[in-house]
């Protein structure tokens, strides 16, 4: 399977080519505070099928191992892309709201992380919650 998406000025695409290894809801801070929004929806494919193309950025946080995270945003317009940690080379996280809206309309979260972060208001819940 193909996997498209790209930023909001268009500036930067990317291919996956496989499925994704499902959907996750993530309460931290940092995706929080990057993606403006009260939580962050994001797809687990593997980074060896990951192809991005267009100039993009990195900025580097620590990440809740103590590894260095980087996020993948487009110099532009500012959209987020991706997360990749250091922690899991293996993994890469795509921003939902970056996939070509047919993807898009057929996530279903199937997971929710550091939901101990989760605020008040949140009624989203998944199948799959991990502190």
């Amino acid at each position: 399977m193909t996997i498209k998406g790209y930023c909001l000025c268009g500036q930067v695409t990317y291919v996956i080519e496989a499925e994704h290894q499902g959907a996750g809801i993530c309460h931290c801070d940092s995706c929080r505070r990057g993606s403006g929004s009260a939580y962050s929806l994001v797809i687990e494919v593997p980074t060896k099928a990951l192809t991005i193309s267009g100039p993009y950025k990195e900025f580097v946080v620590t990440g809740a191992s103590g590894k260095p995270s980087h996020r993948i945003f487009c110099p532009n317009c500012g959209s987020q892309i991706a997360n990749q940690a250091e922690a899991y080379p293996d993994i890469t996280w795509i921003k939902a709201g970056t996939l070509d809206y047919e993807v898009q309309k057929t996530l279903k979260p199937d997971s929710e992380v550091f939901t101990s972060l989760r605020l008040p208001y949140i009624q989203d819940r998944a199948p799959i919650q991990r502190e």
